[in-house]
């Protein structure tokens, strides 16, 4: 009788452990790092709840529908964490759905798992999510792209408005993006360092800058380090104002390209602006 008690409680704790084991991932979680941002269309925000559900098709796995909060401001940036019992291995398609008869315009969407140094992300889609037309997008690994501005010596070349920035390379373009920070960008000689996370365009072929305000910007150099190269534009000095005698926008494609081989020590952080890069005390 003994021994049959004591080999009963052998196997209850066997089993025990063997089911601690086994639920140890579920119990634990897996954390997937959202970004998602709402078009600059006007009337892309919405109010209502937004349903998602990351996919991961090799695995056949999902993380069940949540709903992801923002998205009550067109061209806001919206950041957000969720707590998965799943591993759905690599995520590589989102599905997005409206619960009302408003509609969301979605510009661009990413994520990052946990324990995973890559950020996945879909194209710039503008697309519309509403109740009746829920959305799948197909996510792919991002790269990051380190930008670093320089704003000219000259007298009032500093501004206090924001700086939109758009990558064009040979396989595609990024979202544009603000590069407008908390902190106080743009001043004069200020070298300003901003690293986000985007689709690759390959080769890159221009950058495109455009002042959104009124308080013109005189900008001396723009860089760009992708992968294991880096572009620069040759001295510019080039003045952007909504006066009539110049531009808001310009467009650079003539770039100085350096191969830096395996010597890069690049920050891995948000996939949005990031401003902690800063090579002048002032900025």
């Amino acid at each position: 009788l003994l021994y049959t008690i004591k080999f009963e409680k052998d196997m209850f704790y066997r089993s025990l452990v063997l089911a601690c084991l086994l639920l140890a991932p579920y119990i634990a979680g897996i954390r997937y790092d959202l970004v998602y941002v709402t078009s600059n269309k006007d009337g892309a925000e919405t109010t209502l709840e937004v349903w998602m559900r990351l996919l991961g098709v090799d695995t056949g796995l999902n993380t069940g529908v949540v709903t992801i909060p923002g998205h009550d401001e067109k061209g806001k940036v919206d950041e957000h964490n969720i707590e998965q019992a799943q591993d759905i291995g690599t995520p590589t398609m989102v599905w997005l759905k409206v619960e009302g008869v408003d509609a969301w315009w979605m510009a661009q969407f990413q994520v990052k798992k946990e324990g995973d140094d890559t950020w996945y992300t879909t194209e710039t889609v503008d697309t519309r999510v509403a109740d009746s037309q829920s959305i799948f997008c197909n996510l792919e690994p991002a790269i990051e792209y380190q930008v670093t501005t320089t704003t000219s010596t000259d007298e009032n070349a500093e501004t206090d408005h924001s700086v939109l920035l758009t990558l064009h390379g040979a396989e595609g373009s990024t979202r544009e993006r603000n590069l407008d920070t908390p902190e106080n960008d743009f001043l004069n000689g200020a070298r300003d360092t901003f690293t986000f996370y985007d689709i690759d365009i390959g080769a890159l072929e221009c950058i495109q800058v455009k002042l959104d305000g009124t308080d013109g910007w005189k900008v001396a150099q723009i860089e760009v380090v992708m992968g294991k190269k880096q572009y620069a534009t040759p001295s510019l000095e080039v003045f952007l104002d909504d006066e009539p005698e110049f531009r808001l926008d310009e467009k650079f494609c003539d770039l100085f390209v350096e191969d830096l081989g395996d010597n890069l020590n690049l920050v891995k952080n948000s996939p949005e602006v990031d401003a902690s890069w800063k090579d002048s005390d002032t900025a």
